[in-house]
């Protein structure tokens, strides 16, 4: 069965973890992966505690579009963003949060 980029961003937020075979779109470009959300080899979501942070950093056209479906998707309580994340970047996205947003 298909999983289309905006259900698995709905069943990421709902917190499906990679183990489940509907962790990874279609496509195979966008997956869960413990608690991040990766486009490619990007973390462009990740879920901490009762937040999901939301990388901003512009990459590419189809991570832009991802990242908007993102903003629409999460309820605005949970949404925080984070930037300056590398390309490829393999950590938390934690690690950019600001000290006011900790």
């Amino acid at each position: 069965m298909s999983v289309t980029f905006v259900q698995l961003i709905g069943s990421f937020i709902n917190g499906m973890q990679d183990t489940d075979e509907k962790a990874k779109a279609s496509s195979g470009t966008l997956k869960i992966r413990g608690e991040q959300l990766i486009h490619y080899w990007t973390p462009i979501a990740e879920r901490s505690e009762d937040k999901i942070l939301v990388n901003i950093a512009r990459y590419s056209l189809a991570t832009g579009r991802l990242q908007k479906q993102l903003k629409e998707l999460v309820p605005e309580e949970k949404y925080t963003t984070v930037r300056g994340i590398p390309e490829g970047y393999k950590g938390s996205l934690t690690d950019f949060l600001s000290k006011e947003k900790k």
